[in-house]
């Protein structure tokens, strides 16, 4: 850099200022001496990170114990309230799964009457058509063969069992 200087006489002079040259950068001292700053560097950011996240833990910490105690301190009657509210859905709860199981046995035991009903109406049912089957069958024997052409043996009903 070059700067003119003007003296009264009406000389310039001119004044060079030549910049100071630095160590070569390949030394090993100034390596050694970078290498220790940067692993200082790093040792520090390490422990700043660790530290920082250690008292955010223990501020996080601190702000659940506080919430909880001034929850327990403030809101004692709600509590009281959740554990009742709780109790009632499970009185409910058990309440509903007895409601179920009583219907489930009431419609076991309407499923087995209407069994028992059906094969009491089919016994009855085969009762009356044997007696249908006779009555027909007596009715038959007792016409003139000669009149009617009705053939017994094409009269006679089968009942399947």
């Amino acid at each position: 850099m070059v700067t003119n200087i003007y003296e009264p006489e009406g000389k310039i002079l001119k004044v060079v200022f030549e910049r100071k040259k630095w160590p070569s950068c390949n030394s090993e001292r100034l390596n050694i001496v970078r290498e220790r700053k940067h692993e200082k560097f790093i040792q520090n950011q390490s422990d700043h990170e660790e530290k920082t996240r250690y008292e955010c833990h223990m501020y996080k910490d601190k702000e659940l114990d506080l919430d909880q105690d001034t929850m327990k301190k403030k809101y004692p009657v709600s509590r009281a309230e959740l554990d009742e509210t709780e109790e009632e859905k499970h009185k409910t709860i058990i309440t509903e799964l007895t409601a179920v199981k009583t219907a489930q046995e009431r419609e076991d035991t309407m499923t087995d009457k209407f069994l028992v009903d059906i094969e009491s109406l089919v016994a009855r049912f085969k009762m009356e058509l044997d007696k249908m089957q006779e009555l027909v069958g007596s009715i038959l024997k007792n016409l003139p063969q000669g009149d009617v052409g009705v053939d017994i043996r094409q009269s006679n009903i089968t009942t399947a069992s």
